[in-house]
């Protein structure tokens, strides 16, 4: 029993240990939109790795404006509607899974004052 208790707390030990040197991400989606008053900014927390292809999509709403996201350890991806119509689109990848601070902007190809961005940063361990 003893050697079997040694066995579970090096497990979570281990768990415990990685989970500290694989931080999840903080991060912030800024719209802007010619009308200023459609504008906005949400700040969220994505999963390092969520287990599937690009990370758990994440739907944002203000108005007629919709923005659909993916963050993850080594994707970022943004697809911006408005009123239905697709505004803009975008995807970074790596082949690489990386815990540093990395930020997608796009600008809307029939107005350049508008743009959309998605910053994310390992987080905090204070």
């Amino acid at each position: 029993m003893t050697l079997l208790a040694l066995l579970l707390s090096g497990t979570l030990g281990h768990a415990q240990t990685d989970s500290f040197l694989v931080p999840n991400y903080d991060c912030q989606l800024i719209v802007v939109a010619k009308d200023r008053s459609k504008s906005f900014e949400e700040k969220f927390q994505a999963d390092y790795f969520s287990g599937s292809h690009g990370g758990r999509p994440l739907t944002f709403e203000k108005g007629n404006q919709k923005v659909v996201l993916q963050a993850s350890n080594n994707w970022l991806s943004l697809d911006w509607y408005r009123g239905g119509q697709l505004v803009a689109a975008g995807l970074t990848a790596s082949s690489e899974p990386t815990t540093g601070s990395r930020a997608l902007i796009l600008m809307n190809p029939r107005n350049t004052d508008e743009q959309i961005s998605l910053d994310c940063s390992p987080e905090s361990r204070d």
